[in-house]
């Protein structure tokens, strides 16, 4: 099995290239298949390390009772399929009363309790006479990109707990200092600005994310304390210390992750499938919701994969993020745990080996327009970070798209590819500069969905079969390539816009509609030679 990310990269890259060659069309078209994905086999209630097509169905069947055109192949392209059902999910989100003690944490930090003040019934209690809070994790403190302040990230579903979270309500750590209800109606609506450390700047529930965000608080003379904030972790280190992050990535199969959660705390855990389908039904929302493209996470005990399953998530864990573990980059947002089938009787210990299931964290970038700053030299909740205010802006990370050695290595290899590496080698700080440093560029390149077009490409670098995609979350290829040409050539300096202007409308054109590298690599070729704005001028 893979010892490495790379490794690791490189199975889940070639396994999806076998899907995308035609594997994924045929076991789509078996008339019970609702979803097919990558990811480890499930055997009952244990998880192998066979990387297997994991093929979905809205309920399992002994294989005798089945017609045979409704069989699933046991082994499609050389790769073993592992049948499993789409499984029903509750939210993470904890009820709790108001008087129950929490942790006042100030600075802000990840892995604390939040809440949106609002008191309601239990619905997990119903006979629970008492009006109870509905109370979530901070998942970590990120930078929100249209202004690079500082936004507190959590889910959908805390901040709109019984008709709360319109833009601009209040958000409590770990509770508003007046949360005694003081009789009749509920919901009821707490008054006080005691604890109130952020504002909901955006929440949304689609089928892909449960996410939210929420504005720290600036400094005032009521409430200075809370827009203190640090962009650490709690407990996220080995040892149980608070931890840094070093930005974001893409989940694979088998990644090996940790999340830090109120309920929970500090699991470990593996990634069994980065693109699982989950219904969920929401105690005062949607009923059975359905979500795509979620990380179906195993917990364990601390140690390597395989050690004894440990719950991963459970209620108040919701907004906790995901970190993988080896290079501490955020990989997704946890919402929800899988339900125990048949139900359990209260007062019943959950298994350890339900499922933990979280959003991808590109598709809660894409959705909330954030972006997750390098945290990990901070030094403890007093130093480093800490002494940030919500005044201050957010550094933003570093444009270093995953994997660009091996395109540069591919371009490399070809007399124009060569020549076009070297031009975007003659610019590529200040391109940097732009995408990291001038705010224009920085929305322009996320919206355009620059990261996930730089890995789509380095992907078909390393893959060769691997077809790139015509749109991404919306974005065409077409629309990013001319929205990135645009905002360069209007930031940049004169060199830049010049050597944006004269190179040929065929190279932009290549890129835009090219299936793979290899494509775009003929293209180039075909191209003319022609002298770069700073050759003609010398």
């Amino acid at each position: 099995m893979p010892h490495d990310l790379d490794e690791l990269r490189a199975v889940n890259d070639r396994m999806t290239g076998i899907l995308d060659a035609g594997a994924r069309a045929r076991l789509m078209a078996l008339p019970d298949t609702v979803h097919v994905s990558i990811g480890l086999r499930e055997v009952g209630d244990d998880v192998t390390q066979e990387f297997v097509f994991k093929v979905y169905v809205a309920e399992k069947a002994p294989a005798g009772r089945l017609a045979p055109e409704r069989l699933v192949p046991a082994e499609v392209d050389g790769v073993r399929t592992d049948v499993c059902e789409v499984l029903r999910g509750t939210p993470c989100i904890g009820y709790v009363s108001a008087a129950a003690p929490a942790a006042t944490d100030r600075p802000l930090i990840g892995g604390t309790k939040i809440c949106n003040g609002y008191l309601g019934k239990d619905p997990l209690n119903p006979n629970n006479p008492n009006p109870v809070l509905a109370a979530g994790t901070l998942g970590i403190v990120v930078g929100r990109l249209s202004d690079r302040k500082p936004v507190i990230l959590t889910n959908w579903h805390v901040v709109k707990a019984y008709g709360g979270g319109a833009k601009g309500d209040p958000v409590y750590q770990p509770e508003p200092l007046d949360a005694h209800y003081p009789g009749g109606p509920l919901p009821w609506k707490p008054t006080s600005a005691g604890n109130n450390v952020a504002v909901v700047d955006d929440a949304q529930l689609t089928h892909k994310v449960d996410a939210a965000i929420a504005q720290v608080n600036p400094p005032s003379s009521c409430c200075s304390s809370g827009s203190r904030y640090t962009l650490l972790i709690k407990e996220l280190n080995d040892n149980g210390s608070s931890g840094g992050i070093t930005g974001s990535m893409p989940p694979l199969a088998n990644m090996e992750v940790v999340k830090v959660g109120v309920a929970t705390r500090r699991v470990e855990g593996t990634i069994i499938d980065p693109d699982a389908p989950l219904f969920i039904d929401y105690p005062d929302g949607p009923q059975k919701w359905e979500f795509t493209g979620q990380l179906k996470i195993r917990g364990h005990e601390n140690g390597p994969a395989g050690s004894a399953p440990k719950l991963f998530a459970d209620h108040s864990d919701s907004g906790s993020v995901v970190v993988e573990k080896t290079t501490r980059k955020v990989v997704g947002l946890l919402h929800a745990r899988q339900l125990p089938s048949p139900p359990l009787p209260p007062n019943t210990p959950l298994p350890p080996t339900l499922f933990g299931y979280a959003s991808k964290i590109t598709d809660v970038i894409a959705a909330m327009g954030i972006y997750f700053p390098d945290s990990s030299a901070a030094h403890g909740v007093t130093g480093g970070f800490a002494d940030g205010t919500a005044q201050a802006p957010l550094d933003a990370p570093e444009l270093t798209p995953e994997l660009v050695p091996e395109l540069q290595r591919r371009l490399a290899a070809s007399v124009h590819g060569r020549a076009a590496l070297e031009r975007l080698t003659r610019h590529a700080e200040e391109i940097v500069r732009l995408v990291n440093r001038d705010r224009r560029t920085t929305v322009a390149w996320h919206r355009a969905q620059g990261p996930s077009w730089a890995a789509a490409f380095a992907r078909s670098a390393r893959v060769p079969e691997y077809r790139l995609p015509d749109e991404i979350e919306g974005v065409t290829r077409v629309q990013a390539v001319t929205a990135m040409r645009t905002v360069l050539a209007g930031r940049g300096g004169d060199a830049l816009a010049a050597e944006l202007r004269d190179t040929a409308p065929a190279v932009f054109t290549a890129l835009a509609t090219c299936r793979t590298v290899d494509d775009l690599v003929t293209a180039l070729d075909q191209q003319p030679t022609t002298p770069t704005a700073a050759e003609r001028r010398g």
